[in-house]
């Protein structure tokens, strides 16, 4: 009995020496968001100008004062010096003809890195007008700035690596539009390397260069790609560790049939207030109407990906019709945004029409679906997530109706909460050593498994 007491009683004190250590430490997978990584968004807004003008910014409270007044200190720069260059004509309905956004994009990544990219957007008329950004990586423990120099040593084979596709990239963007090559030549030295806006999530270091300055008339963003496995080896030892989420249980939050309206603004709204980072399925013939939008998702570096210019399920059209369904979408967005998208879904899943025809592309379906089209409510669409989700999945919602966008923030904070990372769909395949081909299709990514498995909860 004495014998079984013992037992007992160290088995309690296991159990609570468990219970006391953070996420990071317990070894294995994730159960939980580390405590140095927790952060909320906090908004404020006002009216100018006779209420002509509207200026709506962002802050974020985390787990560390310096790290909330460092960026409290850059948002209140950013309105100081774009506020006053809102266009002064007097125009009703300021809120969406005449404002300035200050929005803080943030991730994760390892236990206590937490990485920024604050964009300040003028829009007039709908229209996207300029845009300026403040990158910052913080160690949350410390609330530290992390500069790029101290992440690569300064004998790093990545520095000529980096400064080699940052040259590649300027130098193809846009070749039939006038360009600054004055401007984009500064950009491609070592010096100006070092000091570029930068942010890392899941898999991804990328570095964020603003248009107007390299080819006048363009807004927006250009993004330049690099993946922590190019890196192996060449990181200092504490961007290694926090490069390694292989502890975080990563999934792909994917995003049907916009951009479009309201809608999807709200869900770029919730998606960026839980940082997260999604895979956008676009429509092409909704790129007009909707152009403020489409920028909005590509400058925030969610991944631009194709769902035909039509949403045309690929029956009954020939071959030559179904590849131009396709490539309009490329076209356009290489000519738009700059960057082609790498991936494609099926309108409605229905794959085998696009595999006969050869796109050219990875083909990505899913293996949660939220059934979000059907008007499920917010709790519905995330109680079917709880039931279902497993690591490597890939998670169908559309940013196109009226309820999805109101389930992505308990969507955000279940994931994070159960030691979930949502990243895109190239992301995950990295993160599972998977390499996607051509009309290839995939329904989730674990382990090199991506078989189909479909929810049960079909409600």
């Amino acid at each position: 009995m004495k014998q079984i007491r013992r037992a007992l009683l160290l088995a309690v004190c296991l159990l609570t020496a468990l219970s006391i250590l953070s996420p990071a430490q317990a070894g294995g997978k994730l159960s939980a968001l580390p405590a140095a990584l927790q952060a909320a968004v906090l908004s404020e807004e006002r009216y100018e100008g006779d209420k002509t003008q509207y200026i709506y910014k962002e802050y974020l409270q985390t787990a560390h004062p310096k790290v909330d007044a460092d960026i409290r200190q850059t948002v209140d720069g950013l309105d100081k010096a774009y506020s006053p260059l809102l266009i002064p004509q007097a125009q009703s309905r300021a809120k969406l003809y005449n404002r300035l956004d200050i929005e803080v994009n943030y991730f994760r990544t390892g236990d206590s890195w937490l990485s920024t990219l604050i964009i300040a957007r003028n829009t007039h008329k709908k229209q996207q007008k300029d845009i300026a950004i403040v990158s910052r990586l913080y160690d949350m423990n410390t609330g530290d700035i992390v500069s790029l120099e101290g992440i690569f040593p300064a004998d790093s084979a990545a520095w000529p690596l980096m400064l080699d596709r940052v040259s590649a990239h300027l130098d193809g963007l846009f070749p039939a539009l006038e360009r600054d090559s004055g401007a984009i030549a500064a950009l491609q030295t070592m010096e100006s390397l070092r000091q570029a806006a930068f942010t890392l999530s899941g898999m991804e270091l990328t570095l964020h260069y603003p248009l107007a300055p390299l080819f006048p008339g363009k807004t927006g963003l250009t993004h330049v790609r690099f993946f922590y496995p190019e890196f192996a080896g060449m990181m200092s030892p504490e961007a290694e560790k926090q490069t390694d989420n292989s502890r975080w249980k990563m999934v792909a939050l994917t995003f049907d049939d916009g951009p479009r309206g309201e809608s999807t603004e709200k869900t770029l709204n919730a998606l960026r207030q839980s940082g997260m980072r999604g895979t956008m399925f676009t429509v092409g013939r909704l790129y007009e109407d909707n152009m403020t939008r489409l920028h909005r998702e590509y400058d925030a570096n969610h991944l631009i990906a194709n769902h035909s210019w039509n949403h045309w399920n690929g029956h009954g059209l020939e071959p030559p019709a179904r590849l131009k369904q396709v490539q309009k979408v490329q076209d356009f967005l290489l000519e738009t945004l700059g960057e082609a998208p790498r991936y494609f879904r099926a309108p409605g899943g229905t794959y085998p029409p696009w595999i006969e025809v050869g796109t050219g592309l990875p083909l990505i379906q899913w293996s949660v679906d939220t059934y979000d089209f059907r008007g499920r409510s917010a709790q519905v669409i995330l109680t079917n997530i709880q039931k279902n989700i497993r690591e490597g999945d890939i998670i169908l919602m559309h940013d196109t109706g009226d309820i999805l966008n109101t389930a992505v923030a308990g969507i955000g904070e279940f994931l994070w909460n159960s030691g979930y990372m949502p990243v895109t769909v190239e992301e995950l395949a990295l993160a599972q050593n998977v390499e996607t081909k051509p009309d290839t299709v995939y329904f989730r990514f674990y382990q090199g498994d991506y078989s189909e498995r479909r929810d049960s909860n079909t409600n």
